[in-house]
């Protein structure tokens, strides 16, 4: 797995380790529960990267929503260090922020992930 973007990696993991599914951008038949990782930030240097992601949460009502995010903030930092790439998980913060598209419930984190090759 070594070389494999970091984004990619961290859907990956969180799609075997929970009942959820999790993707790189929102897709086009909307399941009713789902995440969304995207990197939007942070340095990629020779043998050590620090990712900054959002993981974009939605399902079917808030307090849903809610639930689901406070899950993948608890089981995150597991999931991730149990693989030999990742050194360090923290995240900043969890904010309720209602997709204007869909007008869905979606929660934020706010990840910041140290991964080495």
């Amino acid at each position: 797995m070594s070389g494999m973007p970091l984004e990619i990696l961290v859907i990956q993991l969180l799609n075997e380790a929970l009942e959820s599914e999790f993707y790189a951008s929102v897709p086009a038949d909307r399941p009713s529960r789902f995440g969304v990782v995207s990197r939007v930030g942070g340095p990629k240097e020779y043998v050590t990267e620090r990712g900054r992601f959002a993981i974009d949460i939605w399902d079917t009502t808030r307090y849903e929503a809610g639930l689901f995010a406070d899950d993948v903030a608890k089981d995150l930092r597991p999931i991730l260090l149990a693989h030999p790439r990742i050194a360090k998980v923290s995240i900043s913060s969890v904010v309720f922020f209602p997709d204007p598209n869909s007008n869905s419930p979606r929660y934020q984190l706010l990840a910041e992930i140290t991964a080495v090759e």
